[in-house]
């Protein structure tokens, strides 16, 4: 059962007063192993047990049995109906947790959005949003890949209907009124503003940073195209950007090239298996996550307003990087190095140093940070470059015969499909 439990002691937690917190039973864990144990509250998509010495211990649901599992369910009361009051619910023209029907702007009816907010920001006192921008035009199919990491993280969903690669009104009539009005009209956290999208519609989401870098932008999720083409969209200094490429997307030089060009707060470039393409949700998921850490990260002062959602995002990401320490231990290498930055009170501070000292022996996390530095390594010297135009849809001989070597280097890492393929031509 040592093996199953996850033992992570922690000061947080959402106390459920109708938990049977002295009942002692027999827990049992998806491998048959027992341990005697009351329950003493959930913590996101855990449980926290009490063993009969005293001592708590975390175990992720999902490893428990299914009556262990219908046990939680049935002695919980959900916070949320304890919590909540009508007045405290910021009344939506549309549902909680679905998108929405086109809706108009109010100064414009011929402009109009779709919106997503989760059901998490229902007694929020402030949101963070994302405006998403598809070259082919919104609709609510668009905010799909972004919704995991909607519901993840907390975010509010914005999609621009008219904005497209083929729209011929320009942002000062359409996108730009569009993110003011939903700024003005929705209780958003406007220090945490975000823009995504892909190809065309990143280049707006870099144009809708450079409208905002002085009102407090939050920051970028680029995906198949950089922060400008012929010039670059000026971005605040704190902001930070997570950018997404295809390998083998035609934007492959523009990206790193652009991105080069900015300073801002935190900066990443992921390249991941694939043509000019839409990331797939999961990669979208991880920029939202590592986006809210760096914004947490910053927001240092343990007392601020932001204390109880960097603990609560410190907690899930411990659990996350639980469940990638045996697949994927580089990626939890890096979420536990971010973690580290956090200010966390002492004890959760110290399990999360426990977990980041651990992991810096990791053979196979260190080799996949190894392969990760060699990457940028690649695309600082062959894919930053003075004219971005010339570059598109060829392979450079220089840069496959560096990708190759790298690709046969790294072969063990989840990087070398990514090194073999940017040694192919672009798409």
């Amino acid at each position: 059962m040592r093996h199953d439990i996850l033992m992570i002691v922690t000061l947080f937690c959402v106390t459920l007063a109708s938990y049977g917190a002295n009942e002692v039973r027999t827990w049992t864990a998806a491998s048959g192993n027992t341990v005697e144990a009351s329950l003493v509250r959930t913590a996101g998509a855990s449980v926290i047990l009490k063993l009969k010495n005293g001592k708590e211990v975390r175990i992720v649901r999902s490893k428990l049995s299914a009556a262990d599992r219908s046990y939680i369910a049935a002695q919980a009361t959900p916070a949320s109906a304890a919590q909540a009051t009508p007045a405290s619910v910021h009344q939506l023209p549309f549902s909680y947790g679905k998108t929405s029907p086109e809706i108009p702007l109010r100064k414009d009816k011929t402009v109009s959005y779709h919106m997503f907010v989760p059901e998490v920001l229902k007694t929020a006192a402030r949101w963070p949003v994302m405006f998403v921008f598809d070259p082919g035009g919104g609709r609510p199919g668009t905010l799909n890949r972004y919704i995991p990491g909607a519901k993840r993280n907390g975010w509010a969903l914005v999609v621009s209907v008219q904005s497209s690669n083929s729209s011929k009104r320009p942002n000062e009539e359409g996108t730009y009124p569009t993110v003011d009005e939903v700024i003005a009209l929705y209780p958003i956290d406007k220090a945490r503003v975000y823009a995504s999208g892909h190809s065309g519609g990143s280049r707006v989401a870099a144009i809708v940073g450079e409208h905002m870098r002085k009102r407090g932008f939050a920051g970028l999720l680029a995906n198949g195209a950089g922060v400008g083409y012929g010039r670059v969209f000026k971005q605040s200094s704190q902001s930070s950007i997570y950018a997404l490429c295809g390998s083998n997307c035609f934007n492959r030089w523009d990206m790193p090239t652009s991105l080069s060009k900015i300073r801002c707060k935190n900066k990443k470039l992921v390249m991941f298996p694939g043509n000019h393409d839409w990331a797939p949700a999961q990669y979208m998921t991880e920029g939202m996550s590592m986006l809210t850490g760096w914004f947490l990260k910053d927001a240092r002062d343990v007392s601020s307003s932001y204390a109880d959602e960097r603990m609560r995002f410190a907690e899930r990401q411990l659990e996350e990087l639980q469940s990638l320490k045996d697949n994927h231990p580089g990626k939890a290498l890096v979420w536990a190095k971010l973690l580290s930055d956090f200010k966390l009170p002492t004890r959760m501070s110290a399990e999360v140093q426990k977990e980041y000292n651990a992991l810096r022996t990791s053979k196979a996390a260190l080799r996949y940070l190894e392969a990760e530095k060699a990457l940028e390594g690649l695309m600082d010297k062959h894919f930053v470059v003075s004219d971005v135009a010339r570059c598109m849809k060829r392979a450079d001989p220089a840069a496959s015969k560096a990708a190759l070597a790298l690709a046969e280097k790294y072969a063990d890492t989840p990087f070398a499909e990514v090194f073999r393929r940017l040694a192919k031509p672009s798409a």
